[in-house]
This record gives C-alpha cells, sequence and structure tokens, in this order.
C-alpha cells in the first residue's frame, strides 16, 4: 500500500513538474537538459518526503496501537498538516490556516456526500453540483473560524443528534457498522 502511495506521488510531482518546465522553457532553463536536472530532483526530493511520511504514519499507528496518541480522525490529520508543513505555529499566529480548514470542511461535505449517495438518488454529477457550491463558501467559513474564539465555538446542531438517536433504535439499519 505504501508503495503505491509513493508511486503515486511521484507520478503527480513528474506531471507537475513537467507542466511547469513546459511553462518556463525558453525563459528560465537554458536547454532540455537543465530543465530534466530540475524534474528529477523534485523526483527525488518527493521519494524523500513520502518516506518521510510513511515514517510518521508507522510512528502514529505505533502511538495509537500503544494507548499514547488518540486514533482520532482530527489528530492524524493534524499531524499530516504538521509534516506536510501546513500547519505551523506562525500560520496559527497569523491566522492563515486555510489550507487545513478547506480540507477538513471538503471532508466534512463528501463524508454526508457519499452517505447520501448510498441513502438517496442523487448521481454522482448532482453530487459535484453540491460540493462545487459548497466549496464556494470555504473561503468565507475559514476566515470566520479563524476569527471565532475556541470559547465561542461549539458544534450545536440538535437534529442531528436526533436523527442519529432515532436511527439507532431502528427496525430497519441503512449502514450496519
Amino acid at each position: 500500500m505504501a508503495d503505491v502511495n509513493v508511486a503515486l506521488l511521484v507520478s503527480q510531482t513528474v506531471t507537475e513538474a513537467q507542466s511547469q518546465s513546459r511553462i518556463k522553457m525558453g525563459r528560465d532553463y537554458a536547454s532540455f537538459y537543465e530543465a530534466w536536472a530540475v524534474l528529477r530532483q523534485r523526483i527525488e526530493e518527493t521519494k524523500r518526503d513520502a518516506k518521510a511520511l510513511e515514517k510518521l504514519h508507522s510512528e502514529l499507528w505505533d502511538a495509537i496501537k500503544d494507548g499514547r496518541a488518540p486514533g482520532t480522525y482530527p489528530v492524524s490529520l493534524a499531524v499530516q498538516f504538521v509534516a506536510m508543513g501546513l500547519s505551523t505555529q506562525e500560520k496559527l499566529d497569523t491566522g492563515t490556516l486555510d489550507e487545513v480548514l478547506t480540507v477538513h470542511q471538503y471532508g466534512v461535505a463528501m463524508t454526508i456526500l457519499n452517505a447520501s449517495m448510498r441513502i438517496m438518488r442523487i448521481s454522482h454529477i448532482d453530487m459535484q453540483r453540491v460540493l462545487y457550491s459548497l466549496t464556494r463558501d470555504f473561503d468565507a467559513m475559514c476566515r470566520t473560524a479563524m476569527r471565532t474564539p475556541l470559547e465561542q465555538m461549539s458544534n450545536y446542531a440538535p437534529m442531528t443528534d436526533i436523527l442519529a438517536a432515532s436511527h439507532v433504535k431502528a427496525h430497519v439499519r441503512l449502514f450496519m457498522g
């Protein structure tokens, strides 16, 4: 599984670097050889980063199994963001965690949309329309979240709790888990 992730990451890096090389060709690179040298360097950096992330994931998994760290989605995501440099104290201090909040919001939206596809007649195209309409508001939601003190944040969604409680006692379960 890890090899597949590394291969995918390298493939994405090559594609991105090739497109950047085409854009820069004739302006910044003296030759194709120089452009390919930069590409090779990017591939090696990506492989190094992927190995570091694999090591981090292994250490986190060991900590979860040993009870030294909670194995929750938010904790795992936070560890990943810190490792990727997306979540730093400087970004937290300046309120520029937009990437982190956007990934979280996207995850929440996709969780609900994937469940909707299983229980409703909604096509993948309709789902993409809904997701697109939601993502337009992500920037504003990120700014609001960054301005809101922790003391004022809550997860008040009583209807969700009521529906979840009635689902537990339902005769027919939609998702058996």
